[in-house]
């Protein structure tokens, strides 16, 4: 493990090499990723600008191979400014520990739109299939489902679906067009959420929880719904306009304007989220509509 550990105490000169490199691959998602992708490459694409620099993984010392598991792309909850399926987040790198050299990778989130990094290393396991050892990598993933893959080559030892899920109803978002599923092992977490489970606590409760839900778009195959809070950005309230005006705004004001406005986040909820108290977040909030307005004011009279 020396090798690779040694290739994460990167000097800052390195980590401008390194987002240099992760450029590349952050910019043009349509292109093939190189062969070679180092664990130089891997850090300065979750930390250059599109993710957390949060990979760890446990090692097959008889191999020489380190599995790495990703967290997601930024900002979590929102993607229009980041087109493609961002390869390397949300996946499991299977890396030659003392070259870096890639060997094999899966993506298991495309796209993603709700926070669901790969949560723990995987596990290193020996199973029987077919009257074969195997000897496996297995991860755990947020949304319940177990990807079992032959440690050597990443040969899903169980089959693997791509499902179809509908379009985001945000303005510029551009969801994956499939996500894949693994058949087996069960899912270990509940898949669906109906309104007949839904708290029944009190009363007062179990009527704020419908009348929340039926707010939403449900079901198996439902894509996150979007949509403005009640209180408004500048004299239309048109958060289409907002949405084309965000890349005028500080970073720290585009974050607060897209978890409140379009995520649907409530003050304290983004205050939580970005680790800032529930003051700045007002603050930023009030300086964005300052900047904004000026804006909404132009498109509205486009």
């Amino acid at each position: 493990m020396t090798g690779w550990k040694s290739r994460c105490r990167l000097d800052q000169g390195r980590w401008d090499e390194a987002a240099a490199s992760a450029a590349s691959v952050v910019e043009h998602p349509g292109v093939a990723p190189p062969t070679r992708v180092t664990p130089l490459i891997v850090l300065g694409l979750l930390r250059a600008r599109r993710g957390d620099p949060d990979p760890w993984g446990p090692l097959d010392e008889a191999r020489g191979i380190v599995y790495v598991p990703t967290g997601s792309a930024a900002a979590d909850f929102y993607g229009a400014d980041r087109p493609g399926d961002n390869l390397f987040a949300n996946s499991l790198l299977a890396l030659n520990a003392e070259t870096g050299q890639r060997i094999w990778h899966f993506q298991v989130v495309r796209h993603d739109l709700w926070d669901r990094d790969l949560p723990s290393p995987p596990s290193l396991v020996r199973l029987r299939q077919n009257g074969r050892t195997i000897d496996a990598v297995v991860q755990t993933t947020k949304h319940g489902f177990v990807f079992v893959f032959d440690r050597t080559n990443g040969t899903p030892l169980f089959p693997i679906e791509y499902r179809k899920y509908p379009p985001s109803e945000v303005p510029g978002e551009i969801t994956a067009d499939t996500q894949p599923i693994p058949t087996r092992p069960k899912p270990f977490a509940r898949q669906q959420l109906t309104e007949d489970i839904l708290t029944t606590r009190t009363p007062e409760a179990h009527s704020w929880a419908v009348e929340a839900f039926r707010k939403l778009r449900n079901g198996v195959t439902a894509a996150r719904r979007h949509g403005p809070p009640a209180d408004s950005l500048g004299p239309s309230g048109d958060w289409v306009d907002v949405v084309r005006a965000l890349s005028a705004l500080p970073v720290p004001h585009r974050q607060v304007v897209v978890l409140h406005y379009l995520v649907g986040l409530e003050v304290t909820a983004v205050a939580a989220e970005l680790q800032v108290p529930v003051g700045t977040v007002k603050s930023r909030l009030a300086r964005a509509r300052e900047l904004l307005a000026p804006l909404l004011a132009e498109e509205s009279h486009a």
